[in-house]
């Protein structure tokens, strides 16, 4: 959802993205605002419309985006929502824009890094239980493992850093989630979540 005031339409493009796309994502939000060298969002653009705010002047007005175009038959899957005010004066300079990465998901993943293992808790987000059999990948290692009864497994990590986002990826069936180290692309003694 978005909130916005005086604008009668926003200019929504949503991309299908897989967890692989991740890395590029982030070199196109660094480079954004780098008008020499802007990289362009990865992902299949699904969805490149105009939508009715439905506010009236001076309102503060809730807009929703529907990110079915980008999600699986069950509403599964990862998108990445563009988001721009309609229409913009060209001599106010470039629109603001929301850039995010959505993931929907049915499943909750956390995990803790130390110097010698990543211990992860996979659970339900519409109950809250843990989440057993899930299948867990530390990328770009290539490490897997699987959680137990109790949602909890722990992988012992290599000595040497690889290039790439690290993050904690969680599989059941087709539904994927992953939570990513944002601040580095090597894992640190950290709680990444």
């Amino acid at each position: 959802d978005f909130f916005t005031t005086n604008y009668d339409r926003l200019k929504v493009t949503l991309y299908a993205v897989t967890p692989a796309d991740y890395d590029a994502f982030r070199l196109a939000q660094r480079n954004q605002w780098n008008h020499d060298r802007q990289t362009p969002l990865p992902g299949r653009k699904v969805f490149d419309q105009l939508v009715a705010t439905g506010g009236g002047a001076n309102q503060l007005t809730e807009t929703r985006a529907d990110l079915r175009p980008a999600l699986n038959n069950q509403g599964l899957g990862h998108a990445i929502a563009v988001v721009e005010p309609s229409p913009w004066p060209s001599n106010n300079g470039p629109a603001p824009r929301l850039v995010s990465w959505v993931q929907s998901t049915r499943l909750a993943i956390d995990a803790h890094v130390d110097n010698d293992s990543l211990v992860a808790y996979a659970s339900h987000l519409d109950t809250g239980k843990a989440a057993g059999g899930v299948a867990l990948e530390v990328a770009p290692y290539g490490i897997g493992g699987k959680t137990d009864d109790h949602g909890m497994a722990t992988l012992v990590l290599p000595d040497a850093q690889r290039n790439g986002t690290a993050m904690l990826l969680a599989r059941s069936g087709d539904d994927v989630a992953f939570v990513a180290d944002r601040k580095s692309t090597r894992l640190n003694s950290s709680h990444i979540t």
